[in-house]
């Protein structure tokens, strides 16, 4: 789990599940805490991905997918 802190600048929430308390990493992108290795946000992921997805669809879905 990957999320940028809503109310600090450059700093990410980060934890392997997402139901386990995150740790709390301050960079311009995130990085895991163990590895050092940069991390993709949800958004940059599902713009990675060679699939057909045709049950997400709308203008909410459309706007996610134009920042990736």
């Amino acid at each position: 789990m990957v999320q940028r802190d809503p109310t600090i600048c450059e700093v990410w929430w980060v934890a392997a599940q997402v139901n386990e308390r995150p740790f709390t990493i301050a960079a311009t992108h995130p990085v895991c805490p163990r590895s050092a290795t940069t991390l993709l946000t949800l958004v940059e992921l599902e713009g990675t991905l060679d699939r057909q997805v045709s049950a997400e669809v709308g203008p909410v879905f459309y706007f996610v997918r134009s920042l990736a």
